[in-house]
Parts: structure tokens; sequence; C-alpha cells
């Protein structure tokens, strides 16, 4: 090939070569973007999900207390109001008896007791089941009460079910409070003769009669009658877009659900969802385990869209009225809010990859339009410099020569200087594959065979190529690492690493290596470990090659909690073989080595990892011994 197309090659490559740099930068970028916004969508969506979900949850749990605090509230207020109001009542009776007195002063005091009698006991309120009665406060015989077995009758020896004597409570009450208080007992209702009820009652001493009246309210009652409005209450209560409330007795029965009210009042604990779950059962349960709720997963019939969807719902009890109170979330509403996350996700997205294909194609433009320009201006420079040329590069190798001796004369360091070797071995055969792939570039060129296919095979190719150069560098580089912590590894995985980087060494000078052996794992620090692996090796592969040993061998053996290194170079002269650890201590050329490598070796064994290395001869070579605290 004449100078001209030279140069035409030339200034060919300078077109070329940048738009393909170009063209394969702007390919890795949107590669890389690409897994990267997957990776981050993926992230986003499932983080998002899990906001979603966690922020539903607090929700329902939240509903769930609040609610569960107003009920309480309410049945504390509740107490207060029937302490309000019975004590109002028995008030209103003493008045009554006050104006009795007052507008019959003509009359006896047997006389005025009938009147009041007569009055009272006629006199009901609360929807019927408020009565008034009266004993007489020396005989405790009652003067009047609804319930005729009790009127008349003297009451000095009647105690409740709970062996409560009443009169004399009352009586102690009075006495205690200033003519007046409140007694809780349990006795009769009107149409329950027969059965006591808890009752809480406001008594009062009347002087002018020596009577103490009364009145109360039977607790079953008023927590019936709260219990029904709070039921009400809840059946119409809503949050958000479908969320509801539904309460269940300890018992499984069904007390109020807003869209089962045909159910209300049986036993669901039956119940099953479409998985086979006794979802009622399972409320109460983890409602009884959990003092403050817990959270159950579930399928039940949406009431919104009338289909059968996954549900997490928050339960809790309420012990005071053996009540299990629930509401939750359909997931399916959560899967709808991250579609419209993923949806304006994906918009951004769009958006995203129009402007990254602007700048790639920008930049194109601008490398075509440089390398025209830098075409032309390397002609210029050609034709200034042709005439000289070969003078010039006459000279440059020369002077290359001359650098390359005073190079030759430059001291090394050990393992570097080993492993730079190792890395030509290992670089040799890619970078030759490289260089016969680009001369046949010019030749494909001039026959007409590049085009997009080509292209991309040529490209293919060749970064594969690279790609293996640039993993033998992170191979070497990873080996100097440089161990901050100790952590676990493989022995028999470490001693590989240490081979395969020397492999093309190993190969170039036909040394053949055995490794064998069970592996075991230790905790320590495992790049120092294998830079003592590398100085054995390597002092054993010099001996191998200065003596020229022919089937030189390098065996390998893993015997926990040893390491055996054998090598067949003869072994080591028994004059020395005492002294190799010592620092600066070597058999090399001043050129070829320090003496420091297997003194570092011990040090890093014994004082690093708390095993021991030594030495010693077999009948083919040298036998080094790695003891390792396992």
């Amino acid at each position: 090939m004449n100078n001209q197309k030279r140069e035409n090659k030339i200034q060919k490559n300078i077109i070329i070569l940048p738009i393909i740099s170009v063209l394969l930068l702007s390919f890795m970028i949107i590669g890389s973007f690409t897994i990267y916004i997957n990776n981050f969508q993926k992230q986003q969506i499932e983080e998002l999900a899990d906001e979603l979900i966690n922020n539903k949850k607090l929700n329902s749990k939240n509903r769930v207390i609040e609610l569960e605090e107003d009920i309480t509230q309410n049945i504390k207020r509740l107490k207060i109001k029937i302490k309000k109001e019975i004590k109002n009542r028995v008030d209103e009776a003493y008045s009554i008896i006050k104006t009795i007195i007052k507008n019959h002063p003509d009359k006896s005091k047997e006389e005025i007791k009938a009147i009041v009698a007569e009055v009272l006991n006629a006199i009901r309120f609360n929807h019927g089941r408020g009565y008034y009665f009266a004993f007489d406060k020396d005989t405790c015989i009652t003067q009047f009460h609804p319930i005729k077995k009790y009127s008349k009758v003297d009451m000095s020896k009647f105690k409740d079910k709970r062996g409560v004597n009443l009169t004399h409570e009352i009586k102690k009450v009075i006495e205690k409070n200033g003519g007046s208080g409140y007694i809780k007992f349990f006795f009769a209702k009107p149409g329950f003769p027969d059965k006591e009820f808890e009752k809480v009652t406001y008594v009062k001493y009347v002087k002018e009669l020596n009577w103490i009246i009364g009145t109360g309210e039977y607790t079953d009652d008023t927590k019936k009658s709260l219990q029904r409005t709070i039921l009400d209450r809840i059946k119409y209560k809503r949050y958000g877009k479908s969320g509801y409330f539904w309460v269940h007795s300890t018992e499984g029965v069904l007390l109020e659900h807003p869209f089962r009210q045909k159910d209300i009042g049986k036993n669901d604990l039956g119940l099953e969802d479409i998985t086979g779950t006794k979802i009622i059962k399972l409320f109460i349960d983890k409602a009884k385990e959990n003092p403050n709720g817990a959270f159950v997963k579930y399928y039940w019939r949406n009431p919104k869209t009338d289909q059968i969807e996954e549900k997490i719902s928050f339960v809790k009890e309420l012990k005071q009225w053996h009540w299990v109170i629930g509401t939750g979330i359909y997931l399916n509403e959560i899967k709808d809010l991250i579609k419209n996350s993923q949806e304006s996700f994906k918009e951004k997205i769009r958006n995203l990859y129009i402007f990254l294909f602007s700048i790639i194609s920008v930049s194109l433009i601008l490398t075509i339009m440089f390398s025209l320009y830098l075409s032309k201006q390397t002609k210029k420079i050609f034709n200034i410099y042709k005439n000289d040329l070969e003078g010039r590069i006459e000279n440059a190798v020369k002077e290359n020569a001359q650098k390359d001796k005073m190079l030759q004369h430059q001291s090394k360091l050990a393992s570097m200087g080993e492993m730079i070797g190792s890395i030509a071995h290992q670089w040799r055969q890619p970078l030759n594959a490289l260089g016969i792939n680009i001369q046949n570039l010019e030749d494909d060129y001039e026959d007409g065979l590049i085009n997009e296919k080509f292209l991309n095979k040529f490209i293919d190719k060749n970064m594969k190529i690279i790609h293996f150069m640039s993993n033998t560098i992170d191979d070497f580089r990873n080996f100097f690492r440089i161990d901050k912590q100790k952590r676990k590894f493989s022995v028999k995985e470490a001693v590989k690493h240490v081979l395969a980087i020397q492999s093309a060494t190993f190969k170039n000078h036909s040394i053949e290596i055995s490794l064998e052996g069970k592996d075991f794992t230790i905790n320590s620090f495992e790049s120092e470990f294998k830079q003592v692996l590398l100085n054995i090796i390597n002092n054993a592969k010099d001996a191998l090659i200065e003596k020229d040993i022919k089937n030189a061998k390098i065996t390998i053996k893993i015997e926990k909690p040893k390491i055996i290194i054998k090598d067949n170079a003869g072994g080591i002269p028994k004059d020395i073989i005492d002294r190799i650890f010592e620092p600066y201590f070597t058999t090399k050329e001043q050129s070829k080595g320090t003496g420091l490598g297997l003194y570092m070796s011990k040090m890093i064994i014994e004082k690093n990892m708390n095993g021991k290395l030594h030495v010693e001869n077999d009948k083919n070579g040298a036998k080094f011994i790695i003891e390792l605290k396992v």
C-alpha cells in the first residue's frame, strides 16, 4: 500500500471512527438508561404500593380507634347523664311532696302519706320503665312499689343476689351523705319480678314523712338504648370513597353492617370467603389475641363494584360491650392509584427519551462536522510533513529504542512486575485479534462489504474482545484491593483466582498446575491471603524456570486447615532454608527480587491471620505449608 492510500485511509478513519464511537457510546447510554429506568420504575411502584397500603391501613386503624374512643366517651357521658336524670326525678318527687304538704295543711300525716303514695305511684317516665318507690325509714316497710310483691312489705331483711342488704345500705348512704345519695344494687324489673338486674338508684330522705324515696335506671336498659343509638350511627357512618364499619359480638352475631341489613342478628361464625377462611371467626380471634387491634387479609364483595376483591381490615375488640368493630380497604382501589401513577411515570419517561435522542442526534451531527474539519486539517499536515516524515519516523524509532534501554534498567516492584507480565500474557491474544479485525476493515470497505449488518457484527465482535480485556483489568485491580475488614471466603476459590491470573504465564513456560482437596471457608483478609499465595507460587515458578526443569509442576493440596504448595525444582539448599523468611534475604539477582516477599507472607499468615507458615524439602522440591485458624 503506497503513502497516498495510507493517507486516504487515515482520513476515512478520522471521519468514520468518531461517528462509530459516538454511536457505540449512545447505544451504551441508552441501554444503561433503559435498564436503570426499568429498575427505578419497579422500585418506585413497589415503594408507592407499600406506602399506599400502609397509609390506608393506618387510616383504617385510626378510624376504628376513633370510633372506639367515641363509644367509650358516650358510655362515660351516659353514666353521668343517668345519675343526673335520676337525681332530677327524685328532686321532682321531693318537690311534689313539699307541694302536697303545703297545699294540705289541714290533713293528717297519714292522709298526706296516702296522697303522696297515690300521686308518685302513678308517675312513669323513660318510656314507661322509670318509676318511684318509697319505704319507711324506721320500719323499712315499702309505702308503694309497682311490683305488687314488694308493696307494703317489710324490706329490712331483703338482700339482692350479691347478698347486699338493700335497706341497710340505703340508710348508710343517706346518713353518710346528708340525706341523699347514689347506690348500686340488683333488683327485679316490672314485668320480670323473679329476675334481678343491676340498677343505679338515687335515694332521698323526706323528714316530714320519715320516708326514703328513690328511683333508678337499670344498667342493661340504658346500655341497650345507647348500643342501639351507636349502631344506628355506625350504619350511616362513611369515610373516603367506600369506607364503612361493621360490628359483631364476640359470639359471632352480626350487630351492624350497612350492606347486610337482612343478616342483622345472624350468627356469622361459619361465614367463609372464597378461599374457605372463616373470616368472622378470624376477626374475633385476632381481636381477642391483640388488645390493640389487628390487621386481617381476606376476600369480600366490594359494594361499589359488586365484585369479590382482596381486602385488608383492621379489627378491634370493645371489651366493655364484647363487640368486635372493623373497617378495611379494598386492594383494587390501591391498584388503580398505582396504575394512574405508572401512566404518569411512562409519560415522563417518553419525554426524557425524546430529549435524550435529541442530544444524541446533535452530538452526532457535531461529531461529523468536527471529523470532516479534522480530516481536512490532517490532509494539510500530511502535505507539510510529507517530505521529512520518514526522517522523523527514523528519529522517533531511535529515541524509543533508547528509552526502551533505559526502562530495562529501572527497578520493578516484585509483585507488580509479575502481574504486569501476566496482564501482557492475558492481553496478547485479544490484542492480536483486534489488530487483525482493524486491518481487515479497510479491505472490507474497499470491497463494499460495510453496511449496517456488517457494522453491527463488527462492533459486537470487537466489543466482546474489549469486554474480555476490561474484565482482565478488573481482575488484576481487585487482586490488589486492600481489605479493611475480615469476611468469610472460600479458600479454594481464592487459590483458583490466583492461578487464573497467572494462567497465561504458566502456559507460556509449560508449567503444569494441580489443585486438589476439599474446600473450606475462613473469616479473614482475602486479599492478603491471595498475596501470600501469589508470593509462594511465583517463587516456585521462578525456581522451575531458572533451573529449566522438564515436566515442571506445581501442586497445591487443600487439607483443612492446611494448604500445601509443592514444586519439583529440587528444593531449597539446606544452608539457607532457615533464612528464607528473613527480611531482605534473597537468592535472586538484585533486579529480580527484594527479599521481602516471603518475609511479608509469614507476617501476614502468623500475625494478621493467626496461622502458621513454614517450609521443608521433600524428595522432589520445596514444600510450603500454610496452617490457618478455622
